[in-house]
């Protein structure tokens, strides 16, 4: 690990002058994959901004889980609760309750605050400042927590090994970049940024549990997964599949088939030459130019709003089931002899279908 700025990192770098396949799997946090010219590639691995502080200890929102009831607002009790120990004063609010975290069950007698991970048993946290062990009769070390924040007869040492170190970096020339956490780490629910440079037409595998997925540059294929966030994509120049159970998804270029789909959020693309497909449960889908191939848009609520390049005939299938078709290109006029033809089918159950020529 190295310290950059005010940040801990983990910073690796390899050499690689041609494209090769990008695999990342988080529990948590974003991912950035910048495709550019290059001999090298250069894996960055921090915990997101603000979530350690000076002295290198981990800090969160407080938010958390407890194994019999939630937290109460306002107030931060310990992991579990210690006879005669006040909670912790805190300005947040509520957390997880019912055994259940964001990323799935929390075990047994543990805690969880997000941008930290999981609070062990006869432990409890401070904010900005770490865990807290809950043996009686030990003093806070000195200089390691702010006054307001101090524990009466409760220890409060700094935290110093954010564990970058036990994420798995690897790479060679065949098997590409493989960076990702062992189930169940302590990390495995800290919130953390990855941040990639390596060759244009690389393959990206990006995948986190919850968190943004960016990738700039061409990629050769894409494939970018995340369970809460944004998906970007600014060009593919074959498949791509961008998948997010809730947030927008965006992509620039699409040249192959792709598939883009949000449970809830909106679906925006720039050109369209490929077979794709976009499906949203809630939210808009916007088209600027569908230049070749074929495009299904499908959303159960919301607007869609697709741009037919000039020169290009397309065969329009749409349907809107409350708010109207749309369609600019209806002039009634027979389709020139010779142009390619596109394909374009739309369904909406609430909301405009506009089908109009690009700009």
């Amino acid at each position: 690990m190295v310290a950059l700025g005010t940040g801990v990192v983990r910073r690796e770098v390899f050499s690689c002058a041609q494209p090769v396949r990008l695999d990342v799997e988080l529990g948590s946090g974003g991912i950035r994959a910048r495709l550019t010219e290059g001999p090298e590639l250069v894996v960055e691995v921090r915990p997101e901004p603000g979530w350690y502080g000076p002295a290198g200890s981990p800090r969160g929102d407080a938010w958390g889980w407890q194994p019999e009831y939630d937290w109460q607002p306002g107030r931060m009790p310990q992991v579990p609760p210690v006879p005669g120990v006040p909670p912790v004063p805190s300005p947040y609010g509520h957390g997880w309750g019912a055994g259940q975290g964001p990323h799935g069950p929390i075990p047994p007698g543990h805690g969880y605050v997000p941008g930290f991970g999981t609070v062990p048993p006869g432990h409890g946290y401070v904010p900005g400042h770490g865990l807290v062990p809950t043996a009686p009769g030990t003093a806070p070390a000195p200089g390691t927590a702010p006054a307001a924040e101090a524990v009466a007869a409760v220890g409060a040492p700094t935290v110093t090994g954010p564990g970058l170190d036990d994420i798995e970096i690897s790479f060679s020339p065949e098997a590409g970049l493989r960076v990702a956490l062992p189930q169940g780490h302590p990390l495995w629910a800290t919130a953390l940024t990855v941040d990639i440079t390596a060759p244009a037409l690389s393959r990206p595998h990006l995948r986190t549990g919850s968190g943004f997925v960016s990738v700039t540059g061409t990629a050769a294929t894409a494939h970018l997964r995340t369970g809460a966030g944004s998906l970007d994509l600014q060009r593919a120049e074959g498949e791509a599949e961008l998948d997010t159970g809730t947030g927008s998804v965006s992509a620039g270029r699409l040249a192959g088939p792709a598939r883009l789909r949000t449970g809830s959020g909106s679906i925006d693309v720039g050109t369209v030459e490929g077979e794709v497909s976009a499906q949203t449960g809630t939210g808009q889908i916007s088209v600027g130019s569908l230049a070749a191939g074929s495009l299904e848009a499908v959303t159960t609520s919301g607007e869609i709003r697709v741009g037919v390049r000039d020169g290009v005939t397309p065969d329009v299938d749409a349907h809107s089931g409350a708010g109207g078709v749309r369609d600019d290109l209806s002039d009634g006029s027979a389709p020139r002899a010779g142009t390619p033809r596109v394909r374009l089918r739309a369904r909406t159950g609430s909301g405009r279908v506009w089908i109009t020529r690009a700009v």
